[in-house]
């Protein structure tokens, strides 16, 4: 019997279905309860070579594997005596542990890892999850909704497609509210996207950045509350996430000597995206957004570890970032 790989190397920008990948993972290991018991979720940059080895050498407990799962790790290693030392770790990895390597960005393929894997394809197993483009994403839609035991017209899912603009999480999150409005009974139409998927959300969370930016924690509580009693919770946490996200690149370009309409062509935003987004960086300064984006991650990390409650750490979240005091100056 050929034995499984100890390494899993999931790469690229489609973080949505990055994340589905490990959750089937985890899945596949039976009791949810020893699932969790033996995985591990480490994070990149708080992570050291020991701090893995370590980890991987634990015996699973009452499963067949135990499972590490570290995120944006392999990018940080930038010098080739790390990432020698790195690869030699790997050799020693035994085949009670599975490595979950989880790099969200798009990696060349001559990068020295996937070279190596070429090399050791029997102990690591390689796979890419890139957003679609284009059509390719139209087509990623109607494919998702026949896996969801629906059906989503052409017209209808370029519809959708130009409304979430090629986010993953979002375009999922709409085709579950939109199979449940057709009650899987008949394809989904034009109008059934123009009713159930509106820009109204995308304006309630400028508004509860509006909030964050000038300290008003009150307001941005009310807002996120709001928010939440209309959409699930982790749909409403990517939208933050992707907002935060284009602040700090607006808040680069700007600080980069460009004005508004540079925002708009190199952020790849709608023109009232883009008006909205450039009256708020000026909320922020780089500093600030870095911190709030690591709060976002580490808020990730404590809901897919099952540490808090979705909707319970997004409340703490926006306390946290209501009461970051954030720059107020250009």
């Amino acid at each position: 019997m050929t034995p499984k790989p100890v390494i899993y190397l999931f790469y690229g920008d489609d973080e949505y279905t990055l994340s589905q990948q490990v959750k089937a993972f985890k899945e596949r290991m039976g009791d949810p309860s020893i699932a969790e018991m033996n995985t591990t979720w480490l994070e990149g940059e708080s992570t050291t070579l020991t701090t893995l080895s370590n980890a991987s050498l634990t015996a699973p407990f009452l499963a067949e594997r135990r499972v590490i799962v570290v995120q944006d790790f392999v990018s940080q290693l930038k010098n080739p005596e790390d990432q020698s030392q790195f690869l030699s770790f790997l050799q020693r990895i035994p085949q009670s542990s599975a490595l979950i390597l989880l790099e969200i960005q798009n990696l060349s393929p001559d990068h020295w890892l996937i070279q190596w894997g070429k090399k050791h394809h029997s102990r690591i197993f390689i796979r890419q999850y890139s957003i679609p483009k284009g059509y390719e994403f139209n087509r990623w839609i109607q494919n998702q909704a026949q896996m969801l035991g629906g059906e989503i017209k052409p017209d209808a899912a370029g519809l959708l497609a130009s409304i979430v603009e090629e986010d993953v999480r979002m375009a999922r999150q709409e085709l579950d509210k939109l199979m449940a409005f057709v009650n899987y009974s008949r394809p989904i139409e034009v109008e059934d996207v123009n009713q159930l998927t509106s820009i109204v959300i995308q304006g309630n969370i400028f508004k509860l950045v509006d909030a964050v930016s000038t300290g008003r924690i009150k307001q941005a509580t009310a807002t996120l509350h709001q928010l939440l009693e209309e959409h699930d919770p982790l749909y409403i946490f990517g939208m933050i996430i992707r907002q935060f996200r284009l602040l700090l690149q607006a808040r680069e370009v700007v600080d980069s000597g460009k004005d508004s309409p540079d925002v708009l062509l190199m952020l790849k935003i709608k023109p009232y995206e883009s008006k909205k987004i450039t009256q708020q960086v000026y909320s922020f300064d780089l500093k600030t957004l870095e911190k709030m984006y690591h709060s976002l991650l580490e808020t990730d990390i404590a809901i897919k570890t099952g540490e808090l409650e979705d909707g319970v750490a997004l409340d703490l979240l926006i306390t946290e970032l209501t009461l970051s005091h954030p720059v107020t100056h250009s």
